[in-house]
């Protein structure tokens, strides 16, 4: 096993991935990452799946030929310049299955949904003089789920993130004292949704699920 990974490192050195043989890459030592993340600034939803030698730490390299890797039964193609397996979608795609089938047919199947969280339609102007609830529009946050709000000023370099995992959560207390290190005016609000499925079906090195859901920023008025 040390030669192995000893020989899918020296190959990283002098390449961007390592292509799988049974010489060097069996296939337990396939470790999967499946990515479903949906962009409302672009309106597309990306299939992704990167696969490392063993670990999420281990070298990516490209499956054998004979490998498949599907999302809702379409093809996922070789992405050289991100070293991973990529499928655009024009659309928002809120859930769907990955399929895996390795050389030895053996077939791994992941189920995914994306939950969405928006900004409220009244989000316009709010006051840096009293703490502000963000409620989301979507639904409460579950078990593995978490959401991350970046608030960045248009008027100086300030920015400020703040992060909710509670289970069952709805809203985003963003304290006055955050708020009044803001100058007033203009401020952009980023918003990120990211989910992490609690079980993942691929090969004994193992992997993980994972989606995310990106909104359309937010331009928002501190008075």
């Amino acid at each position: 096993m040390r030669r192995l990974f000893f020989i899918a490192l020296l190959m990283l050195t002098f390449s961007s991935c390592v292509t799988e043989r049974p010489a060097d890459v069996g296939t337990e030592s396939v470790w999967t990452h499946y990515q479903l993340n949906f962009n409302q600034e672009d309106s597309i939803t990306t299939a992704k799946v990167i696969t490392r030698f063993e670990s999420n730490i281990g070298a990516k390299f490209q499956l054998h030929d004979h490998a498949v890797l599907r999302f809702n039964d379409e093809p996922l193609v070789w992405n050289t310049l991100e070293a991973c397996y990529t499928l655009e979608i024009d659309s928002f795609i809120g859930e769907g299955q990955f399929k895996y089938i390795d050389v030895d047919d053996r077939t791994f199947l992941n189920d995914i949904e994306i939950l969405q969280a928006n900004f409220p339609v009244e989000l316009d102007t709010i006051s840096r003089f009293a703490s502000y609830e963000l409620a989301w529009e979507g639904p409460p946050i579950g078990e593995n789920d978490n959401i991350i709000v970046t608030m960045r000023s248009l008027e100086n370099s300030t920015v400020m993130q703040y992060f909710e995992n509670a289970e069952t959560a709805t809203e985003v207390h963003i304290n006055i004292d955050f708020l009044q290190q803001f100058p007033n005016r203009y401020s952009e609000w980023e918003l990120q949704r990211r989910g992490v499925n609690p079980e993942v079906y691929a090969p004994l090195s193992g992997g993980v699920v994972e989606w995310t859901y990106v909104p359309d920023n937010q331009i928002v008025y501190l008075e």
